[in-house]
């Protein structure tokens, strides 16, 4: 099978690990990875250091040598990047959030339909190890009907310049869609501004689902510690899952404090991280011309979402969906 050759764009802050695991897959036999764009040619130098490819502060020097791009540049700058790429006909792999907007989202979709290329969206976790045991152990009824779900992602990370917490952090936004399989009725947000004007801090949401199925969400980057886990209460057991910790825990049961009297704590350790499984389904999608696993129309649920969400923020009114 004809391994794509691969360059990535973005090399900074987050990219340096797609640099690490392009280069893994690379010797990994599954795909060529031959080049890294940055406008920082101090990167570029510490990469040529520790890799034989080419880099580039100029995107069109390794355009012609590449099938496929991966991007992990800042949110403001993926729409026009991606566009750009799908125009010159090469599969495209945009970190999250995809765009700014459910337009430029949109538009990304179909000018990827258009040109008959791949264009994948990195929504991490649904790689996840945990996410992967969760999602058989609901297929087999192991926690009955699902009544709530609830999420946090805290993070002791600066203020973001160009997006705020929620576009930043949707990824338990991706994750109740695709655990869910619906989308919600409706939603409503509340925004906490602390160090930046424009964008979110910290922000709220909460979304219900048909049969009276509530979730809540909590995203922001004031925490005083690193926080990604979520809880699904079911009619049958309620499970705790810590994507920190990779670990899962099943509680069946209860006594009169409201605490759990069975409990199984399961601790889940998967061959290759996330993103590697991530970049590696990428390549799969391209050599079997087979979707990916969060491909650009599920992305386009979870950004509509976003929008919505800070527009129940805005307004202060919850927002009900069709």
């Amino acid at each position: 099978m004809i391994k794509p050759r691969v360059i990535l764009i973005g090399a900074g802050k987050f990219g340096k690990n797609h640099v690490k695991t392009l280069a893994q897959l690379d010797k990994d036999g599954r795909c060529e990875f031959s080049g890294v764009v940055d406008k920082d040619s101090h990167i570029l130098s510490e990469i040529s250091k520790n890799y034989d490819i080419q880099t580039s502060t100029c995107i069109e020097d390794l355009m012609n040598n590449a099938d496929a791009v991966v991007i992990a540049t800042p949110a403001s700058t993926h729409f026009n990047l991606t566009i750009d790429c799908l125009s010159n006909n090469k599969h495209v792999f945009v970190e999250k959030p995809v765009a700014l907007n459910y337009a430029d989202a949109l538009q990304m979709h179909q000018k990827a339909i258009s040109k008959s290329k791949i264009l994948m969206v990195g929504n991490i976790f649904r790689h996840h190890v945990i996410i992967k045991s969760i999602l058989k152990n609901l297929h087999d009824d192991g926690i009955g009907k699902i009544r709530i779900l609830d999420g946090e992602f805290l993070n002791t990370a600066d203020a973001r310049t160009d997006v705020g917490s929620l576009l930043n952090y949707i990824h338990h936004l991706d994750l109740f869609c695709y655990i869910m399989k619906i989308s919600p009725t409706s939603i409503s947000c509340q925004n906490f501004f602390a160090t930046n004007n424009n964008f979110e801090d910290y922000c709220t949401l909460t979304l219900t689902y048909p049969e009276n199925i509530v979730a809540t969400i909590r995203v922001g980057w004031l925490g005083l510690r690193k926080s990604r886990n979520f809880t699904i209460t079911g009619s049958k057991k309620t499970l705790f899952a810590d994507l920190v910790s990779n670990t899962v825990t099943y509680y069946s049961g209860s006594n009169k404090e409201g605490i759990s009297e069975n409990m199984e704590k399961f601790e889940l350790n998967a061959k290759n991280l996330p993103l590697y499984l991530e970049l590696d389904n990428f390549i799969d999608s391209i050599q079997n011309n087979t979707s990916p696993l969060s491909d650009s129309e599920s992305s386009l649920l979870s950004i509509k979402l976003a929008e919505k969400a800070l527009e129940s923020a805005q307004s202060q009114k919850t927002i009900y969906l069709q």
